[in-house]
């Protein structure tokens, strides 16, 4: 119980320091931190980028160009009766408790 009361009183106090600290929190600024630059530098196009020679090229030595898996429409994708709400939500039956014999023997919950 002392320790309980220890533990109210600190939370209490704790609270009230950081509600009265709150109080005077007029106009604070955040500053930048040093690793912040303060203005964006602009961005510049370079020719390499709108090259498409740079980017057309084939897979360099010891690298290969991974081919994208082609993609098909299957036939629960176009079916109307696959998105109907009442098709997805599933009507489940729950099984009835029943109470068995070892839960009303009262050797199992004597300690």
């Amino acid at each position: 119980m002392k320790t309980r009361m220890n533990h109210l009183a600190a939370i209490a106090i704790f609270a009230i320091i950081i509600f009265a600290g709150n109080v005077n929190a007029h106009e604070n600024k955040a500053k930048a931190s040093s690793h912040e630059a303060l203005t964006e530098t602009s961005l510049q196009i370079e020719n390499w980028m709108t090259d498409e020679h740079v980017w057309n090229v084939q897979a360099a030595p010891g690298t290969a160009r991974e081919a994208e898996a082609e993609l098909k429409v299957e036939s629960w994708m176009t079916d109307q009766k696959a998105w109907e709400l009442a098709y997805l939500a599933a009507t489940e039956t729950e099984v009835q408790l029943t109470l068995e014999d070892w839960m009303m023997n009262n050797t199992y919950w004597k300690i």
